[in-house]
């Protein structure tokens, strides 16, 4: 009788999500598809030299998110990478131009790469990516003359973090430090607004300095952390889309827990602070994953839910507690581009449960849940065409709103699985950063290279104070995470 009446609502809330799409939504996408058309037709007549494409929705979403895009950095990735030897940065330079900003004939502006060299605008209504005209190499590649250790990285990231992107100027840098850890190696700091580019395409980048050829160390499939969500079939990507409309409720359920009772400050006044952890053997949490008979992202989970209990329980008292907090988990998928830089990734959303110690079932289940959920995404390729023929103003009021939730994203990405080089330079770690902005207050990316698995935390100052409390809660991470490990290696 139940399963009975749960299809019932699931029927009814389809048709009603049916009815409003088609009495509101369409009307209104209608109009702004001919006002997209005569805006784009002109940009192209009128606008031909200067602008080159419209920003595709994902990418639009993160610039207007930040509201001050230009006097902010918002929304950045940052990539540290340890590379064997010193990199003479001159050729850097030179090779970095001639093999990822210039095609076959030297011309920029037809470079696969071109958003290396572009900045976004407004036209219109809507988002275009501009032409920079006095585009400079030496502006965005620069050697920094400073003693960075590896026991001071953390603090030094958090710092060039606050850097904002020159106005009117493509938004990334690489910073170079000779002597890292006063060692006869190179730390290379690409830093990127998540508009430009995703961290999967930024490793197939760096793939593409590579000089070698080993096919082992290709980018594997984004498989690891969850099972892979394409549909293949017409029936399958039919019923996942009717299963997103039927799981809206659920999920936005997910996106909005709040947690009033935690005194979080003024989210505006919060800076970013960064702390990484240790590599962690991928071999290992493989086994202790199939020893448990649950997924790698639900190990992280359970690592996460307590290492927060414990900072909540610290810093607000256990009359305080939540019971779940709210999760996005964001989805990397293998059909990225090759030779170009671009966002390519679905969400999950998790109510990830903290008061309760002996949670991971549940967080396997949430995660195993919020993964078939996110399968009617496929749906999310449509959604994004008719977002990118919306107007900004209208753009900008469908994104939710998260402020008073407690915000938290864990990001994933499956790098190579053996030592890469750039140029003729070994690497020998890497890591990646996504900053948090307002929302979520403390986000999670988790990076597999060579074996290891080590996972950046960004957090928010107006929760973790500063750099100090972030590290002790990355040390109580870590602790958990090498108990949990420990427990089932023999």
């Amino acid at each position: 009788m139940e399963t009975k009446l749960v299809g019932v609502k699931s029927i009814i809330m389809f048709v009603l999500v049916t009815l409003i799409f088609c009495l509101v939504a369409v009307p209104i996408l209608l109009v702004s598809l001919v006002w997209w058309t005569t805006v784009v037709i002109g940009a192209i007549i009128f606008q031909k030299n200067k602008l080159s494409t419209t920003v595709h929705s994902l990418e639009r979403a993160q610039i207007l998110i930040d509201k001050k895009i230009q006097t902010e950095p918002g929304i950045v990735i940052t990539i540290p990478v340890t590379i064997r030897g010193i990199v003479d940065v001159d050729k850097f330079k030179k090779i970095f131009e001639s093999s990822l900003m210039k095609n076959q004939n030297g011309r920029e502006r037809q470079t696969t790469y071109k958003k290396f060299q572009q900045y976004p605008v407004s036209w219109m209504g809507y988002l275009f990516y501009a032409w920079d005209d006095n585009f400079d190499i030496n502006r965005h590649i620069k050697k920094l003359d400073e003693r960075v250790l590896e026991t001071n990285i953390d603090t030094f990231l958090s710092k060039r973090s606050r850097l904002q992107f020159p106005p009117k100027s493509s938004m990334w840098e690489i910073i170079l430090v000779h002597n890292y850890n006063e060692e006869d190696n190179t730390l290379l700091i690409i830093r990127l607004h998540h508009s430009v580019s995703d961290g999967m395409s930024i490793l197939k980048l760096l793939k593409k300095l590579d000089p070698t050829t080993n096919v082992s160390s290709d980018i594997p499939k984004q498989t690891i952390f969850t099972a892979n969500t394409e549909s293949n079939t017409l029936l399958e990507k039919i019923r996942n889309t009717a299963n997103c409309v039927v799981s809206l409720p659920s999920i936005l359920a997910a996106m909005s827990i709040k947690c009033e009772n935690i005194p979080l400050g003024d989210e505006n006044s919060g800076c970013e602070l960064f702390a990484r952890t240790k590599a962690f053997s991928l071999e290992n949490l493989k086994i202790a994953k199939a020893a448990a008979g649950v997924s790698l992202t639900a190990i992280i989970l359970h690592t996460l839910s307590a290492a927060l209990r414990k900072f909540i329980m610290d810093k607000y008292g256990l009359e305080n507690m939540p019971k779940a907090l709210s999760v996005t988990h964001i989805i990397p998928k293998d059909d990225h581009p090759d030779n170009t830089l671009t966002n390519h990734y679905r969400h999950a959303h998790i109510s990830l449960p903290i008061s309760k110690e002996d949670n991971l079932a549940e967080c396997d289940e949430q995660h195993k849940d919020s993964v078939f959920k996110a399968k009617g995404l496929d749906a999310e390729k449509v959604l994004h065409k008719l977002m990118n023929i919306l107007p900004n103003f209208i753009f900008k009021a469908l994104l939710p709103n998260m402020r008073n939730h407690i915000g938290i994203a864990i990001t994933n990405v499956v790098g190579p699985s053996e030592n890469i080089s750039i140029f003729d330079y070994k690497v020998l770690d890497m890591n990646f950063f996504v900053g948090c902005l307002d929302n979520p207050w403390i986000l999670l990316s988790i990076l597999s290279y060579n074996g290891n698995i080590r996972i950046g935390i960004c957090g928010k100052s107006h929760v973790f104070s500063d750099n100090e409390h972030l590290l002790a809660f990355r040390n109580d991470f870590e602790r958990i995470m090498d108990e949990f490990i420990s427990s089932y290696i023999i």
